[in-house]
């Protein structure tokens, strides 16, 4: 069985969707929140994340 989503007091967690990918790209646009990664990745690499990730 595959959970989908999850919610605590403080958060709701989910699965990737086609949908995120707007959210996904302001995120990883966003230098606070991608300073520990490898640097701000283009919108084009946002997407084959995001569509690797769903796939996986």
């Amino acid at each position: 069985m595959q959970v989908e989503q999850f919610s605590s007091d403080r958060f709701t967690a989910s699965l990737r969707r086609v949908e995120d990918s707007s959210i996904l790209c302001r995120m990883h646009q966003d230098s606070a929140v991608i300073a520990t990664l490898n640097g701000i990745p283009s919108n084009e690499q946002t997407q084959q994340y995001l569509h690797k990730n769903i796939e996986h």
